[in-house]
């Protein structure tokens, strides 16, 4: 981390004598995230087997339909 806030790190294998490559915190958020498949936010849809694991109900309903205060 820099003292101006930016974030340098080194790059693995150094082109044209540039060893490090500095970005502002957001730039190195984005190139996380498009490290991250597309594919993976499906693990939050309701047909997926643990998906209650993964994001629990906030309205009070779980996500098979039921009501809390009901029995199945």
């Amino acid at each position: 981390m820099l003292p101006d806030g930016r974030i340098a790190y080194a790059i693995k294998s150094p082109r044209k004598r540039v060893t490090h490559r500095i970005l502002v915190p957001v730039e190195l958020l984005a190139r996380i995230a498009a490290l991250i498949p597309r594919r993976s936010a499906g693990a939050l849809r309701s047909s997926r087997p643990r998906a209650q694991d993964v994001a629990p109900s906030t309205d009070g309903y779980s996500l098979s339909g039921s009501h809390p205060g009901r029995s199945p």
